[in-house]
């Protein structure tokens, strides 16, 4: 990932996850996909006893909710109180959750840590990455999933899954021309903070790729940083 150059000059807000090779760009500060949490915690809801799991899914929905009705007032940020509430009601189900999970006991003879539940390794997520769960209520510039940035790649990556790369120019220049103006914007905008000054841009075979006209900036709502 490095050596591709995907993120070691990244120093925005990097929503992902929670892979761990993403926690190694000590440049960006991070934030955790709430929609990738809600799929893990409507998983764990499902298992004996993690009733708080669903309760913590009811919790990221109504804080997602706060934030996007925030942002779409055009308030710079959510009202202080409102955070404490909710940060606090964060707080009290991560302790309902350890509760409803103490540390098996250790079987004499037995080294290395016990075995995990899947519920309980995403309640040690929730627990030590709490500041990244949050940071969308806290930084309302920080989107609450990074769904939109993966729908702006997932036709190109299929593209190249089926048939490993456009066979001429004139391909992919259709492939681009099909990419949204939003879309191509955003992609336009992290290569040139990946680009050094003075590199060439991007080519095809010796062609250089000439962008279409773009819709100026102020038109946009930029849904990540």
């Amino acid at each position: 990932m490095d050596a591709a150059g995907v993120l070691p000059g990244f120093t925005g807000v990097a929503v992902h996850d929670c892979w761990s090779p993403y926690w190694r760009s000590a440049r960006a500060a991070h934030a955790l996909c709430g929609a990738h949490l809600l799929r893990e915690l409507d998983e764990a809801a499902g298992q004996p006893g993690q009733g708080w799991a669903g309760e913590l899914a009811e919790w990221l929905s109504v804080a997602a909710g706060q934030a996007a009705g925030a942002r779409a007032a055009g308030a710079e940020r959510l009202d202080p109180g409102v955070v404490d509430r909710l940060l606090g009601r964060y707080d009290q189900l991560l302790a309902k959750a350890h509760a409803a999970n103490p540390p098996p006991p250790r079987r004499p003879g037995r080294r290395g840590r016990p075995k995990r539940s899947a519920a309980v390794c995403l309640l040690a997520r929730l627990d030590t990455h709490r500041d990244e769960v949050c940071r969308f209520l806290v930084d309302l510039r920080v989107p609450f999933s990074n769904n939109q940035a993966e729908r702006d790649i997932r036709m190109v990556k299929l593209q190249q899954k089926i048939s490993g790369c456009w066979r001429t120019p004139a391909g992919a220049q259709a492939r681009r021309a099909g990419i949204p103006d939003r879309a191509l914007l955003r992609l336009d905008r992290a290569q040139a903070r990946r680009q050094p000054l003075g590199r060439p841009a991007p080519t095809i075979r010796g062609q250089r790729l000439a962008p279409r006209p773009l819709t100026p900036l102020s038109s946009y709502s930029w849904s990540c940083l």
